[in-house]
């Protein structure tokens, strides 16, 4: 579970690689890591660019 600012909350689940819950403002803060093919951390993207709410 992860405490955002202004009292939002999220839950991943990380045995199914998926979001679980998201409170209404919580969406701003999500992130996707986007990483090049020697596993470097390249990018944060929004998370509905990769996973569709």
């Amino acid at each position: 579970m992860i405490f955002m600012d202004r009292k939002e909350i999220a839950s991943w689940k990380p045995e199914s690689n998926s979001l679980c819950h998201a409170s209404a403002g919580a969406w701003r803060y999500l992130r996707a890591a986007c990483f090049d093919t020697d596993g470097r951390l390249v990018s944060l993207e929004p998370y509905e660019t990769y996973y569709p709410t």
